[in-house]
């Protein structure tokens, strides 16, 4: 089952003030440590400077699981990650959005003035959409190499988000250049509404018959050779 909610990251200034029982705590046990302050997830999003994304599991890839991973962390006075512990998600995911969320680096929460450390939950990601994405961020020579297939208005590293392969991205790319078609509209028919302009309630369908919805007289046999061909000049791409 796909799951997908999205995080607002924006910078904004907080202040926060301890409660009175907090207050009183911290006045009579001068030498303790004080208890960290609870922040919402949503207030704590505002502080974040740095979020690293995490490396999806092969095996998790390859078995299509997807999904968001929570956790509780305590981030110290200079914004780091001190401790983490998982709450839910796939458990396979568990260990890949640990090390992700331990390089997270927020600026420090302050109360009266003074850092403090805060606890609050945060949500990891996971969907296959984001495979290739991730994949040509990290490789330069091949992105570069794609983006000579696409017009100049399109950014391949965009174009990509979607597409849970980099072969099958590829071959979309190929094949719109073989055939005429544009890019986005090929795009469109093969992953479905959410990536159309403006979104529908299409469903996705295989790079042969998005194929053969844009070329109008097309046959069957024709759409699945062009599909053929598309998926053979990606393989052969280095």
């Amino acid at each position: 089952m796909k799951l997908r909610r999205g995080t607002i990251f924006a910078a904004a200034p907080l202040l926060f003030v301890l409660s009175g029982a907090q207050a009183r705590g911290q006045g009579s046990q001068t030498n303790a440590q004080p208890s960290p302050v609870q922040i919402t997830r949503a207030e704590a999003a505002t502080h974040l400077d740095h979020a690293v994304r995490p490396v999806y599991p092969q095996i998790a890839a390859v078995a299509r699981i997807e999904g968001i991973v929570d956790f509780q962390v305590i981030v110290d006075t200079e914004g780091r990650v001190r401790e983490l512990k998982y709450v839910s998600g796939p458990p396979i995911l568990m260990e890949a959005g640990a090390r992700a969320v331990r390089q997270w680096k927020y600026r420090p929460f302050m109360v009266n003035g003074q850092p403090v450390e805060a606890e609050t939950t945060v949500e990891v990601p996971f969907g296959l959409g984001y495979m290739a994405f991730d994949f040509l961020r990290e490789n330069n020579a091949l992105a570069e190499k794609l983006q000579t297939f696409l017009p100049s208005d399109i950014d391949v590293i965009d174009a990509s988000l979607g597409y849970a392969r980099v072969a099958d991205f590829e071959a979309a790319v190929l094949a719109a250049r073989d055939l005429s078609i544009p890019f986005t509209e090929l795009r469109c028919k093969e992953l479905g509404g959410t990536f159309c302009t403006p979104p529908t309630q299409a469903d996705s369908m295989s790079l042969g018959k998005a194929i053969r919805a844009l070329k109008n007289g097309m046959s069957k046999k024709e759409a699945k050779e062009a599909e053929k061909k598309a998926q053979a000049e990606a393989k052969a791409i280095a």
